[in-house]
């Protein structure tokens, strides 16, 4: 997949095992220090920065934050630290960091660092699916605003009642009030619809168009395109070539 490039301002141990986890899907580049000249260099051409927050100690890291935050604003930055507690996650959102990961949960990275890459490449809109969020209660027009902006990330309904602060009975009971469909079926329907837009528009691969989409395999990923579409992603790359090509 090649993603490009990422810096990772960490020690040795902690980025060879952020390598490990990634594979080749990222590229990755190790700074281990807050040298500002080699920052700036390689910053120039990164798509983000993964900082490792030390002894699950924001105060430690605050320097370095504020100053990539102020010399590196349009750059998205993801938070690894050993736990990650209420009080940690609202002090990384304070200063700035657009996402944090627990040390133990690298796995949930790559689609995180996809959705931050190509958030301001590709972008999916609720009207799209004829739901105009602003109409709804309060609720869910915030389930609704999380879901449009992390749907890649998001894979359960526990995750978005948690994102709201509700239980997935009353949100689930939410969106049925309204008569909008399921938040999972939306969750997917999104996903499948943006994966339809990378087929169009990125020249992907399968594999890459699902992973890029929040699935985490090929197989779950033609099960809910064949649910949508009635065909399977493969089939509907041959009929989209069909037509650019008459």
């Amino acid at each position: 997949m090649g993603i490009k490039s990422w810096l990772v301002l960490s020690n040795q141990t902690i980025f060879a095992e952020i390598q490990r986890v990634l594979h080749e899907d990222v590229e990755l580049v190790n700074i281990n220090s807050l040298d500002k000249s080699i920052i700036r260099h390689n910053a120039k051409s990164a798509n983000g920065i993964i900082i490792y927050i030390s002894d699950n100690c924001i105060d430690s890291n605050i320097d370095q934050i504020i100053y990539l935050k102020t010399n590196f604003s349009m750059i998205p930055i993801v938070g690894v630290c050993n736990l990650v507690e209420l009080d940690s996650i609202r002090e990384c959102g304070k200063l700035g960091i657009d996402k944090i990961f627990p040390y133990s949960n690298l796995s949930k990275l790559l689609p995180t660092l996809i959705e931050l890459t190509n958030l301001k490449i590709l972008e999916i809109s609720l009207k799209e699916f004829g739901i105009d969020i602003n109409i709804y209660s309060h609720l869910l027009q915030k389930a609704l605003k999380i879901i449009e902006k992390h749907f890649i990330s998001l894979v359960t309904v526990k995750e978005i009642s948690s994102l709201v602060g509700v239980k997935q009975e009353v949100l689930s009971r939410e969106f049925k009030k309204y008569n909008l469909t399921t938040p999972k079926k939306l969750l997917i329907q999104i996903k499948i619809k943006y994966a339809t837009q990378l087929m169009h528009n990125h020249g992907l691969n399968l594999s890459e168009v699902a992973y890029a989409s929040g699935f985490s395999d090929l197989k779950r990923f033609n099960e809910c395109f064949h649910r949508i579409y009635n065909c399977s992603p493969s089939n509907y790359l041959d009929n989209l070539a069909l037509k650019q090509y008459y």
